[in-house]
């Protein structure tokens, strides 16, 4: 569903400038694991960790997203650091985009 709506969004999540000089896991990465918490509607990122220490677990995220599943702590600290600006560009794009594609169209027109 994702690359269905979003065929781009990895790009896009790419495309956020990282402040971070070094680092194991890339910034699209841990953005992703961010929305990842809340699609699997995890209710902490304690959830999310004591999840994804399941072999089974891992191996799906890399299938659905190929990109590897950081700490959830990890997460948390980047994104305590970067600029909200950051997101909110990506979220006016993704909703322009599901706007193009008409996805509301007939929940509007119904």
């Amino acid at each position: 569903m994702i690359r269905h709506f979003f065929p781009d969004l990895f790009e896009k999540l790419r495309g956020i400038k990282d402040y971070r000089k070094k680092s194991e896991y890339e910034l699209a990465e841990l953005i992703m694991a961010c929305i990842a918490m809340f699609i699997f509607k995890e209710g902490s990122r304690n959830a999310f960790n004591n999840d994804r220490l399941s072999d089974e677990f891992q191996a799906n995220y890399m299938n659905i997203f190929g990109l590897k599943l950081p700490h959830m702590d990890t997460v948390n600290a980047v994104m305590a650091h970067l600029a909200a600006e950051h997101l909110e560009m990506l979220k006016v794009a993704l909703v322009r985009e599901l706007i193009k594609k008409k996805v509301f169209f007939r929940s509007i027109y119904g």
